[in-house]
């Protein structure tokens, strides 16, 4: 009796061939002051305190009003054992306020931020009580200020100056950088929100699902990939391996590209993750999503005796999805597919290039320009880049999934 074949997904453009089915198919004083920088000696309600202040802010501009109403009205520091003391003790705490004396205010210069056209909207904050602040009249009267204030605070404390905004009006070299701060307000508070109230328990879940990636960005989480999700994040068919890699590279990478050996490492010298590759996807959408991978010109099967080995174990990687902006029509989000390599990673040499970073548009966003200057910046991307261009056919042992079906499976009996 003929023995089944088993093989795995791997990366790579199928093979199309007569032999296909048996061959490979892939923080000054004034701070010190705003425990009491008004005579009155106003306080939040006793029944109320700072945690339960925040979800009751229900809207962008509600939040604004309320956040800076509390740095403002001078009101107690939160316990040591509140999150809202990370948040909020540089800009109010005295002790931080004795430790980082105000820089001295070179001629000419933005930084520190003095309180300039702001100082009639200190002085209604500091008289206003909470029922008053949460008025939406009030609200839409003095959201723009709460959030510009709030935002001179936070650059002056990022400038290593005293957060809270001195005495003085603005010179011109403040008034151009506010200006641009308050049309980047304004525009905020036009897109606003109401009913964004959510309960501990579900902020906590949502900032759980949330971190920050390599390059500052803020990544999600590891989804359950479906084929509903991922169906609209790959490319058509004709786009995927459609271009191919060694036509745009130098002579060293194309040699590291025809040559895949030249770049593992010795046995000896490899640190195998602890478990395989883990394929975090839908049991009834595994084969679906692996046969469009191959449709698509993305992966490709091979036996398995074929997968690369490093003492006797098969280096196998894991498939995960994470959400993409993007949602379908009953609001679940689009998956984008991550390949999670770090299995074949392990068993390779890691080639440096010349840039040790990926380039970031958003590090621009903090320039300040004068009316005379301007800045031109290009940026391009492509959609679906990881899937365009077509790897040479000997890496496809090196970067397989554990994802595996019978020859039967494959119709290659």
């Amino acid at each position: 009796m003929r023995r089944e074949e088993v093989c795995a997904l791997v990366v790579g453009d199928p093979v199309h061939s007569e032999n296909a089915g048996n061959e490979a198919l892939e923080a000054g004083e004034e701070v010190a002051s705003l425990r009491g920088v008004a005579t009155t000696e106003r306080r939040l309600p006793a029944e109320l305190n700072f945690k339960e202040l925040v979800p009751a802010c229900t809207s962008f501009a509600l939040t604004g009003v309320c956040l800076a109403w509390w740095v403002i009205a001078g009101l107690s520091l939160p316990s040591d054992a509140s999150f809202t003391l990370g948040l909020l003790a540089g800009w109010i705490d005295k002790s931080v306020a004795r430790q980082q004396p105000p820089l001295a205010r070179r001629r000419g210069a933005t930084f520190p931020f003095r309180i300039g056209e702001l100082a009639k909207f200190r002085e209604v904050l500091r008289t206003a009580d909470w029922g008053t602040v949460r008025c939406a009249a009030f609200v839409e009267t003095w959201c723009q200020d709460a959030w510009l204030f709030l935002s001179l605070v936070a650059l002056n404390d990022l400038a290593g100056s005293a957060p809270f905004p001195r005495e003085g009006g603005w010179s011109s070299a403040e008034l151009r950088a506010v200006g641009s701060i308050r049309k980047a307000v304004d525009l905020r508070c036009q897109r606003d929100a109401t009913c964004l109230s959510m309960s501990e328990l579900a902020w906590q879940k949502e900032l759980r699902s949330k971190h920050v990636g390599y390059n500052g960005d803020e990544v999600t989480t590891c989804q359950e990939l479906c084929w509903d999700q991922v169906a609209p994040a790959l490319p058509p068919e004709e786009h995927g391996a459609s271009i191919e890699t060694l036509d745009w590279v130098c002579a060293r990478t194309r040699e590291y590209l025809l040559n895949p050996n030249k770049l593992l490492k010795d046995p000896g010298l490899v640190n195998l993750p602890r478990m395989p590759g883990k394929i975090h996807m839908k049991a009834e959408d595994k084969w679906k999503i692996a046969s469009e991978l191959v449709k698509r010109r993305i992966c490709d099967w091979i036996p398995l005796d074929k997968v690369h080995c490093v003492n006797g174990v098969r280096i196998l990687n894991g498939l995960f999805g994470v959400s993409k902006p993007a949602v379908l029509e009953d609001g679940r989000h689009v998956l984008r597919l991550i390949m999670n390599l770090t299995g074949s990673n392990s068993t390779q040499e890691q080639l440096t290039g010349g840039c040790s970073g990926l380039p970031s548009i958003t590090a621009w966003q903090s320039v300040v320009l004068d009316g005379n200057q301007s800045l031109s910046l290009y940026q391009s991307d492509m959609c679906s880049a990881f899937y365009l261009f077509k790897l040479p056919a000997v890496w496809k042992p090196h970067l397989a999934f554990n994802i595996l079906a019978s020859g039967s499976e494959l119709g290659t009996d």
